[in-house]
């Protein structure tokens, strides 16, 4: 079977989220002085300037400014590059365990212009003074880092069941959460009820991190297969003896994810209700995309 071309990342942010171009500039504005304070003597600059098409970036802020346009306020531009410079290591982290490149100049490149990229976007945090969104982000950060590290002795080393792959990708809730969560601390200090706030963010991250997750492992069953990573796809098809070589046995492999899918699309709907419109466009929108995926 004939490998789909890869997707540019820009290119599913974009049909996730709708037109992503202002963060991109945001992002964009911050990587000339990366490049000019940390390129070092084996060049970090293609990493850098990787920063403003970085999914995992761009979608913390996408979620920052929907939560706080549903609470009636602005999401200022210098909170918005700073958080989304501070996602940049846990997307260069994925590359190295997803892809484990061999080159070691290239695992250097990556771990190192992430760190410093996700250091330099906190530093700003607190230089803006958002000192309280800062304790939240890194504590998010770290979950994150807990849960990814957990999934190498899980669904990297076997196939799991069900409950096993869901326990494992509970990572992309708290990376979710860095954007609702930050937004929510924003807005603390102005609303009355601000943990029931912080609740929700966490609430809303979970379940659309978990359909994120799902919804990307139903489209990169090719490149799963070839990295050695047991999504559920992957673990029903090599459990109930479907061909993943075959369209029928694919299909087959997704109907279960699917279903996980919608139904954390319709616990985001009872979430959001009539209270959260932009979030639950955010829903819909990723809902709607990953429908149509299908196991070419």
């Amino acid at each position: 079977m004939k490998t789909p071309p890869r997707i540019a990342s820009s290119e599913i942010a974009d049909a996730l989220f709708g037109d992503t171009t202002l963060f991109r500039r945001i992002l964009s504005s911050y990587v000339p002085s990366l490049i000019s304070c940390y390129e070092g003597e084996t060049s970090l600059r293609r990493h850098f300037q990787a920063i403003p098409d970085r999914i995992i970036c761009i979608c913390p802020m996408v979620l920052c400014q929907a939560f706080l346009k549903d609470m009636h306020q602005e999401a200022p531009h210098n909170l918005l590059g700073p958080l989304g410079l501070a996602m940049y290591s846990i997307s260069t982290h994925d590359d190295i365990v997803d892809e484990r490149p061999e080159a070691r100049d290239e695992v250097a490149g990556l771990l190192y212009s992430g760190n410093i990229a996700s250091l330099h976007g906190i530093s700003l945090l607190v230089s803006n003074g958002y000192a309280d969104v800062v304790k939240t982000v890194i504590h998010l950060m770290n979950l994150n880092h807990c849960f990814q590290t957990d999934i190498i002795s899980s669904i990297w080393e076997q196939p799991s069941d069900e409950e096993g792959y869901l326990k494992a990708i509970s990572h992309t809730g708290y990376w979710a959460a860095i954007g609702t969560s930050a937004a929510a601390e924003y807005a603390a200090s102005g609303i009355d009820e601000p943990q029931e706030v912080r609740n929700f963010a966490l609430q809303f991250a979970q379940s659309y991190g978990r359909m994120c997750q799902v919804y990307d492992d139903v489209r990169e069953i090719d490149n799963d297969l070839r990295n050695g990573y047991f999504s559920l796809p992957i673990s029903i098809a090599l459990e109930r003896g479907y061909d993943l070589n075959d369209s029928v046995g694919r299909l087959k492999s997704i109907e279960r994810p699917k279903r996980i899918a919608e139904q954390s699309f319709r616990d985001l709907c009872a979430l959001c209700g009539s209270g959260w419109p932009t979030l639950l466009r955010l829903a819909e929108r990723m809902h709607a995309v990953g429908q149509r995926l299908s196991p070419v």
